[in-house]
C-alpha cells in the first residue's frame, strides 16, 4: 500500500529594517545550526555586525517557516541603481550593499537555508519579494551546493521572473587529513620545495621566524592593529599579485575591529601571526565554522618577501587546523596561483540576477547591466595600465 506523504507547508513572512532583523538572532542561530553551513559570513557574530554597521533602514528580510521551525532567512539590502539618468529603479542585494570600498569583505554573501528545502524556500522567497516590493530585479548569490538553487527556485515560483548567472568564481578547499605528514605526503613537489625553502631560507641567513595563534579577546586590538598595517604594506609594495588595501577605509577598519571581538567572544576567530625577534611580520585573520577554517585577509612585511613567509604562515595554520580536528581550510573566494598550487578543489560561487517579469524591470535592469560592464572593464583597463607603470 502506498501511503502519500504530503510535503510539509512553508510560511514566508517578510521583515524591515535592522531592528526587526537583530530580534530575529534565535531563529538565525538555529538555522546555522541546522544547515550545518561551513560558511563563516553566515555566523550571527559576522552578519549583525555586518548589519549593525551598514544596514540601518534599508533591509527587508524574508523568512520561511515550517512547523519545526525557520528554513530560509535572506537579508536584502535596498539599493536605488546608479546614479545615471533611468537607472534610479530599486534593487534588493542579498547580504549587501556589495558597493563602495567594503564590498569585499562579505566574501561569501548567500541566504542562510536549510539544504534539504532549499529550492521550495528560495521560491517562496521570490514570490513573498514580489508581493512585498517595487523592485526591479534581485542580486542573489550562492556558493558550494546552492549553486543553482537560485535557478531552480524560479522555476517552481508563481511569481513571474527570469534568472542569469552574472557573474562565476570559485573557491578552494583542501580536505584535511589525520596528520600534516599524511598531507604533506600528498602535495606536488613545487609545492613541497616551496615549503623547505620558506622554513630553510630564513634559517640560513641567521632569521628565526616564530608561529603562533592568537584566540580570545585579550590582547587582540594591538594584533588588528598589525594587521590593517602589514596588510597596507603589502598592497603597496608592487610585487606579485596586485592587492588593493582592503582596511584603508575607517569604515571597515571599524567593522573588522568589532566583529574580531565578538568572533573572538565565540571561539571563531583565530589570527595566525609569524614574529621576528618579537615584532610581528605577518597576520592572517581565520575564522572557523563547522569544522572548515577559513583563511581571510592578510598582511606581511615586504622586507621578507623573498622569504616566503606567507607560505610559512600558511603551512602553520594548516598544521595547528590539523592539530584541533578540523576537517577542511578554505583558501577564500578566487583563485590564483598561491592557492591553487595546493592540493584543493574548485567549488563555484555564483553571482545571479533574478529580474521581474514586467517590460520596464527588463529595460532597466539590461541598462543597468550594460553601464556596470563598462565601468567593469574601464576600471580592468585602468589596472592593467597601472601595473604596466
Amino acid at each position: 500500500m502506498t501511503v502519500a506523504v504530503t510535503p510539509p507547508r512553508l510560511v514566508a513572512t517578510c521583515h524591515h529594517g535592522l531592528e526587526a532583523f537583530l530580534r530575529l538572532e534565535p531563529e538565525w542561530r538555529a538555522l546555522v545550526e541546522r544547515s550545518r553551513t561551513t560558511n563563516p559570513f553566515l555566523s550571527w557574530e559576522w552578519v549583525s555586525e555586518w548589519g549593525r554597521s551598514f544596514w540601518g533602514g534599508n533591509l527587508v528580510v524574508v523568512v520561511v517557516e515550517m512547523s519545526s521551525g525557520p528554513v530560509a532567512i535572506a537579508p536584502f539590502h535596498e539599493y536605488e541603481g546608479l546614479p545615471a539618468p533611468g537607472l534610479r529603479a530599486p534593487s534588493l542585494e542579498l547580504m549587501g550593499p556589495r558597493r563602495r570600498r567594503y564590498r569585499q569583505m562579505f566574501e561569501l554573501a548567500e541566504a542562510l537555508v536549510d539544504p534539504d528545502d532549499a529550492v521550495p524556500a528560495l521560491a517562496m522567497v521570490v514570490d513573498r519579494l514580489c508581493a512585498e516590493g517595487r523592485w526591479s530585479w534581485l542580486e542573489v548569490g550562492a556558493w558550494g551546493e546552492g549553486a543553482g538553487w537560485w535557478q531552480e527556485a524560479i522555476g517552481v515560483a508563481e511569481a513571474k521572473a527570469t534568472a542569469a548567472v552574472e557573474g562565476r568564481r570559485d573557491v578552494l578547499i583542501m580536505d584535511l587529513g589525520r596528520t600534516w605528514e599524511e598531507l604533506r605526503g600528498q602535495l606536488r613537489r613545487n609545492v613541497k620545495e616551496s615549503i623547505r625553502r620558506a622554513y630553510n631560507a630564513p634559517a640560513r641567513d641567521g632569521i628565526r621566524l616564530v608561529y603562533s595563534e592568537h584566540r580570545g579577546v585579550a590582547g587582540l586590538d594591538p594584533v588588528l592593529d598589525d594587521l590593517f598595517a602589514l596588510h597596507s604594506a603589502r598592497a603597496g609594495a608592487g610585487r606579485g599579485v596586485a592587492h588593493p588595501d582592503y582596511f584603508s577605509d575607517p569604515a571597515v577598519r571599524g567593522f573588522v575591529r568589532r566583529v574580531a571581538h565578538r568572533l573572538a567572544e565565540a571561539d571563531r576567530l583565530s589570527l595566525g601571526i609569524v614574529e621576528q625577534d618579537g615584532r610581528r611580520v605577518a597576520v592572517r585573520f581565520h575564522m572557523e565554522m563547522h569544522g572548515v577554517l577559513y583563511l581571510y585577509h592578510s598582511g606581511f612585511d615586504p622586507e621578507l618577501w623573498r622569504y616566503s613567509v606567507a607560505t610559512l604562515a600558511t603551512v602553520e595554520a594548516i598544521k595547528a587546523a590539523i592539530a584541533r580536528g578540523l576537517r577542511g581550510v578554505n583558501f577564500s573566494l578566487g583563485v590564483d596561483q598561491a592557492k591553487a598550487r595546493w592540493n584543493v578543489r574548485s567549488v563555484p560561487f555564483e553571482r545571479v540576477q533574478i529580474v521581474r517579469g514586467t517590460a520596464g524591470a527588463r529595460r532597466v535592469s539590461a541598462l543597468y547591466s550594460g553601464v556596470r560592464h563598462a565601468r567593469q572593464a574601464g576600471s580592468g583597463v585602468a589596472r592593467m595600465a597601472h601595473l604596466g607603470h
